[in-house]
């Protein structure tokens, strides 16, 4: 007689407080870990709708977020597809954890009218605006456009910090379709044209026309069914709405960077059209011709304000020699971490293979000029894996290798935090195995390498 199949409503490593929301195909409770009594936020897959399409769709979210790692997208804490611990006796849960946020963006926007008896000023937007571009950015950067942007998805933590959240129907730009192509994409208001088409031709313009969507929405108070001329013609951001929610993706902004020029332009920030590249040269020739690390610190400065530059940090920063990058760590180690986050964060993308042996010998110089300091080892050496694994590059593996060898027994914290690093990239381990193994490692590394 077949044994009869338990349901849980719980994760095993959570206790469920109350539910706070939902939508799509699952549901979000706050609760907090059996182990760990810090409260978070559960969203557990609902299990009367739990099938293969469900369970990728469910998947590609986690997979997003966990690739995803920057200030204005939510990161995962902890996750499962199937949580159970019998193969035939119960049914296990997909959920993922994350930190618990203070509300969404669409109830923030409801009580800043209740608050100030009227819309949101232009000022205001900006603020808020800005740190939603900052995080779609990022993401289309890394090649991923999200497709269902719209305030619910927009999460609000301490100090009016926006995460952007919902990754479910998000998709890598070099995919030609995805498996959900038949159910429609995007939520009714915020979905671009070619969403509801079905040519499912998308693109980063997609996201574009829900940003301006949103922007509209924070603007007048009103649900974006339709753009109203209008209720905007006040506004500073008119324009920029109107662009961005244009038909016709041809005659939207091409990226997100376009956007935030106009954004600049119309809110008096004209940082955007500043020379960078000079004032990054001219601080350069000053260090150069004076030889003192304080215009190191103004570089550095310079850096962080430029935080999702491409070009300054690939084509400039990357010029820094190993005295500079020594001088940056004896004298600005914070900033110059800082930095680091930044520089790992927007290489992570695809490259030839003539850069990425040049991104692994950067990372090498770097961790040298820290002296492995595990604040940047961890950084680095995660970066150097997945660089090397993504693009299939024997340099880059042999580059990794040498620098684990490197560590000796005295380093047992490096040791812990690539245990980490290895089952967060579990695949990329399997690749850089054997040019790890090339050398004599530590006795818990190569230990660790046994299960992959």
């Amino acid at each position: 007689m077949a044994k009869a199949i338990t349901e849980r409503d719980e994760p095993y490593l959570y206790f469920i407080k109350e539910e706070i929301g939902g939508g799509g195909f699952g549901t979000v409770y706050k609760g907090n870990g059996i182990l760990e009594d810090e409260i978070v936020a559960i969203k557990i897959l609902n299990k009367d709708e739990v099938n293969d399409v469900t369970l990728r769709r469910f998947e590609r979210e986690i997979r997003i977020q966990k690739q995803l790692k920057h200030p204005n997208i939510v990161q995962i804490i902890d996750y499962s597809l199937d949580d159970s611990i019998s193969d035939e006796e119960e049914m296990g849960l997909a959920y993922y954890s994350m930190p618990l946020a203070e509300n969404n963006f669409r109830k923030l926007m409801i009580e800043y009218r209740n608050d100030n008896l009227g819309k949101m000023d232009d000022e205001t937007a900006a603020f808020y605006f800005r740190q939603i571009l900052d995080g779609i950015e990022y993401a289309h950067k890394n090649g991923i456009i999200h497709r269902d942007l719209k305030p619910e998805n927009i999460l609000v933590y301490k100090n009016d910090l926006l995460k952007i959240s919902d990754f479910g129907l998000g998709k890598f730009l070099e995919s030609e379709s995805t498996v959900l192509t038949s159910q429609g994409l995007g939520t009714e208001n915020y979905a671009a044209p070619e969403q509801t088409d079905g040519s499912n031709d998308v693109d980063e313009r997609t996201d574009i026309y829900a940003l301006g969507k949103i922007l509209y929405e924070m603007i007048t108070g009103k649900a974006p069914i339709f753009i109203d001329p209008d209720l905007i013609k006040d506004s500073k951001l008119s324009y920029l709405i109107k662009k961005a929610t244009q038909e016709k993706k041809s005659k939207r902004y091409k990226s997100i960077g376009d956007m935030r020029k106009t954004l600049d332009l119309v809110t008096g920030d004209n940082s955007a059209f500043r020379n960078i590249v000079k004032e990054f040269n001219d601080l350069i020739e000053v260090y150069n011709r004076e030889n003192h690390h304080s215009q190191l610190g103004n570089i550095l400065q310079l850096l962080i304000t430029n935080s999702t530059d491409y070009d300054l940090y690939t084509e400039h920063f990357m010029k820094f020699d190993l005295e500079a990058l020594t001088l940056c760590y004896k004298f600005y180690r914070e900033e110059f971490l800082e930095v680091v986050s930044n520089y790992t964060s927007i290489i992570n993308t695809g490259h030839s293979f003539s850069f990425t042996d040049s991104i692994a010998d950067f990372l090498i110089n770097i961790c040298h000029s820290t002296d492995n300091d595990i604040d940047f080892f961890s950084r680095i050496a995660e970066r150097i894996l997945t660089v090397g694994y993504d693009h299939n590059r024997f340099y880059v593996g042999e580059v990794f290798g040498k620098l684990i060898a490197e560590l000796n027994d005295d380093h047992t914290e490096h040791a812990l935090v690539l245990e980490d690093i290895f089952e967060d990239n579990r695949r990329a381990t399997r690749w850089m195995k054997s040019y790890i193994l090339q050398h004599r490692v530590q006795r818990h590394v190569s230990n660790l390498l046994t299960d992959y």
